[in-house]
């Protein structure tokens, strides 16, 4: 690799050996009930929901009825997103005027999105409009990545074995959105729209090019579901070719950012495990484990990427920005290259968000085979709070409406 590549690969383990352990105990008061951080800010907000559901948040369940209450929300999560879907034409917030959804398309993207698996089989900047992206599918991004904090806390509480309980779904689902998902989103979103993201409710606007036609350049809350679906390791993009897009993904700063959004909570998550059984020690033993998986995989195809492959010749843009003339850019990003567009999307392939900024299928085999590496261990390594998509695409395909 580069010193670049390099450089950044460092960059991505120092910040994230800083902020994971710093988050994992603000993890760690924040479930450990009593007292806790923010509460002056997030109490009365819990309170409210609390009253409004009408649960005690003090109750204590076990694992069945916790189990039940997931199942349960989630099914009324899937039928209320199906019907949004459904009727997203005749609802308001529509200034594209998208349709509504088939009820196959409808069906399918609600089980996907609730579940935080996030696959994607319609256009999102097309198909989609303003009041299903935020009430409907970002909110669900936010559910599913909520539900997946809520059921890690029940399984810690399970291996600790101190009550035949496991805690409160309500309690700590409410609490994984108020104090944790919702707050880090908001900073997320405007880190994002610092450097360019989209953020903007005027639908399709109209520019002119230089060859004289007219193109439509969709706008949308770009920032917002780019926020949550990286932070809630979800998947699932406001555009059809996901953190590709210079709308979602502008600048070789927020490629970088999109990766530690994406996998910093996970390691977190694990050291709030080790605070909460008591044994920081074990936590430090699965934590070296999953770095040396993670960063394994990425450098193998980080240096296969920037070695590419030979046979295939220098195109005039390589040459200029002086990448190795084997260089493999076809479905890469000219703006990032190809090893900072492996750390993206192969570094994300170990958590289950599998967001790229890269087609897959338009990697070496070795580095290919890192991305599925990262892929087929990406439960453990880092993990993350849902099971996102992993999405291999072409910068030229029928999804995309960006001429890339």
């Amino acid at each position: 690799m580069t010193i670049s590549g390099w450089e950044q690969l460092l960059f991505i383990a120092a910040v994230t050996a800083v902020a994971a352990p710093l988050l994992g105990r603000y993890l760690a008061a924040t479930f450990r009930g009593g007292k806790a951080p923010g509460d002056r800010v997030f109490l009365p907000v819990e309170r409210l929901v609390y009253r409004t559901l009408g649960v005690d948040p003090e109750a204590s369940w076990t694992w069945r009825s916790y189990a039940l209450a997931v199942l349960a929300f989630g099914l009324v999560g899937t039928l209320l997103l199906y019907a949004i879907l459904r009727l997203q034409g005749v609802l308001p917030g529509n200034p594209t005027h998208a349709p509504g959804m088939p009820p196959l398309l409808s069906f399918n993207t609600a089980i996907s999105f609730i579940t935080g698996t996030n696959w994607q089989a319609y256009e999102g900047e097309t198909q989609a409009s303003y009041l299903a992206d935020t009430v409907g599918l970002v909110v669900a991004q936010f559910t599913a990545a909520g539900v997946g904090l809520a059921v890690a806390l029940a399984v810690v509480r399970g291996i600790a074995g101190k009550a035949r309980t496991v805690g409160n779904f309500w309690s700590d689902l409410t609490r994984s959105l108020v104090r944790v998902f919702v707050p880090l989103s908001i900073i997320g979103a405007l880190v994002m729209v610092s450097q360019g993201a989209v953020q903007n409710l005027s639908g399709f606007r109209t520019a002119t090019t230089l060859a004289g036609s007219t193109q439509k350049i969709p706008g949308g809350l770009v920032s917002s579901m780019e926020a949550i679906k990286l932070l809630g390791t979800n998947g699932g993009s406001y555009y059809g070719v996901g953190g590709a897009h210079p709308f979602e993904n502008p600048t070789p700063f927020t490629n970088m950012f999109d990766l530690l959004f994406v996998i910093v909570l996970p390691f977190a998550i694990i050291f709030m495990f080790g605070r909460l059984i008591g044994r920081p020690r074990q936590a430090y033993a699965i934590i070296a484990v999953m770095a040396i998986i993670f960063v394994g995989h990425t450098v193998v195809s980080m240096q296969a990427e920037h070695h590419g492959n030979h046979l295939l010749p220098a195109s005039v843009s390589q040459v200029a920005s002086g990448v190795s003339p084997g260089g493999n850019m076809e479905g890469k990003e000219t703006r990032f290259g190809p090893e900072a567009s492996a750390l993206m999307t192969v570094g994300t392939m170990g958590t289950t968000a599998g967001a790229t900024d890269s087609a897959l299928d338009s990697y070496t085999p070795v580095g290919g085979t890192g991305a599925f590496a990262g892929i087929l261990l990406g439960e453990i390594s880092p993990g993350g709070e849902a099971a996102g998509c992993t999405p291999s695409w072409c910068s030229r395909c029928w999804r995309c409406s960006w001429p890339g």
